[in-house]
């Protein structure tokens, strides 16, 4: 699809947790506006929206009598979770585009995009940029054995307790300059699942792409693209009750071979699989044509 402007609509109130998606929205070049000045009228351009919260629906309820030649994509990072979990979640996908609230959704976690199975939802990876971070200090410098900037859920919070039992040293959460410290003086990144759903975090994946920050994740059943070298290439995974020594194996070995992950996932990241590059590409490939809004 030529497309002559790709615009990032955002939310008029601030999440803390899309920091980092907008930041590689900036560090990208792309440009942004609220989600209530989206101009459906508009030719030639692609509004990304993410997350969507209570502003899309009425503004776009609000145009549904004027000329709609924009495309919208939302780009949905958030997890299936709930009580219904991945069925509620496929389900409230295909709704969603059926009213045409977007014309596609994209999604990074390929294994849930499979599951949608909808020609609408498209898989897309969630990049990186080097100016997202910068790798850490020296081995001696970091002071911490993991980070995990994760919200405490009981399911992490039982993770996070038996390594301190096993004297592991946890970074807080933080953010702005204390956050960048944490990172850049931490040994490893662990991620643990809010749910049981073995989902994709992508942007806490791309934070520690960017810092070149060695990852031990739980299981993900399908992580690509940070499984495509095989396992252990960019990344360690185990599972949930393997994940706490999982954890202290790695810090009680050489740590040069996770260091040099680490360096590899960056790499991978921050070039091939650069935020802008990664959407530039995916909205080249949109289609042309007019859309079947329902698909049966």
């Amino acid at each position: 699809m030529e497309v002559k402007n790709i615009i990032f609509a955002h939310s008029r109130y601030e999440y803390g947790s899309y920091t980092d998606y907008k930041k590689l929205v900036e560090l990208a070049g792309f440009e942004t506006c609220y989600v209530d000045q989206i101009d459906y009228a508009r030719t030639d351009v692609v509004y990304i929206v993410s997350p969507v919260t209570g502003e899309l629906r009425p503004h776009r309820d609000g145009s549904r009598d004027k000329p709609y030649y924009a495309r919208v994509i939302h780009w949905c990072l958030e997890r299936p979770g709930g009580a219904g979990g991945i069925a509620d979640f496929i389900n409230g996908t295909k709704a969603f585009l059926n009213d045409h609230y977007a014309d596609f959704v994209w999604l990074s976690d390929r294994g849930l995009c499979e599951q949608v199975a909808d020609s609408r939802c498209q898989f897309v990876i969630l990049g990186s940029h080097p100016d997202l971070g910068q790798p850490g200090y020296k081995y001696r410098e970091r002071c911490y054995d993991v980070v995990h900037l994760s919200y405490a859920t009981p399911r992490r919070s039982a993770i996070w307790a038996r390594l301190t039992d096993k004297k592991i040293r946890i970074a807080d959460n933080a953010w702005g300059s204390e956050r960048d410290n944490a990172l850049r003086r931490s040994k490893f990144m662990v991620n643990v699942h809010q749910d049981d759903w073995p989902v994709i975090e992508p942007l806490r994946f791309a934070l520690c792409a960017a810092y070149g920050l060695p990852m031990i994740t739980e299981e993900i059943r399908n992580a690509y693209p940070y499984t495509r070298q095989g396992p252990g290439h960019y990344c360690v995974q185990a599972t949930y009750h393997d994940l706490a020594e999982k954890v202290c194996q790695a810090l009680e070995a050489d740590y040069a071979p996770y260091l040099a992950m680490g360096t590899r996932m960056r790499e991978a990241m921050t070039t091939e699989f650069e935020f802008g590059r990664q959407v530039r590409l995916a909205v080249k490939d949109l289609p042309d044509a007019p859309l079947d809004m329902v698909i049966r």
